[in-house]
């Protein structure tokens, strides 16, 4: 079997994360995909990152949103969301506010001064 105590093995998780960030991915299904337990995947979580999985999985969808308004800040904050994985739109303003300082909305406008458009 694996060692699953590794950073090898953490990578594959947050790599499987990633890929699936987008959906409705949870702590349970991410400990029986890799076939451990909720509260050693938690404990991993913990080790690697600083953080929970939740505070994790948050950060790295406010992260892709991010990307997604620069590359096409004219996207709905709506669309965005959901292609992120946070359906609710009013929950997700208040993430992305609470980590980046400032609204969706906020942050398309100034993604789109920098480049020098209206």
């Amino acid at each position: 079997a694996d060692k699953v105590d590794t950073e090898d093995f953490f990578e594959r998780v947050t790599g499987y994360l990633k890929e699936n960030a987008a959906g409705a991915v949870t702590l349970q299904e991410i400990s029986g995909t890799f076939h451990v337990s909720l509260s050693y995947m938690s404990r991993l979580f913990k080790k690697y990152t600083g953080v929970s999985f939740n505070e994790y999985l948050t950060g790295y969808r406010i992260e892709r949103a991010c990307e997604l308004f620069r590359e096409n800040p004219d996207l709905f904050v709506k669309d965005v969301a959901g292609m992120v994985g946070i359906p609710d739109q009013f929950y997700f303003s208040r993430l992305f506010r609470s980590r980046v300082g400032k609204t969706p909305s906020q942050y398309c406008r100034e993604v789109q001064e920098e480049r020098g458009g209206g």
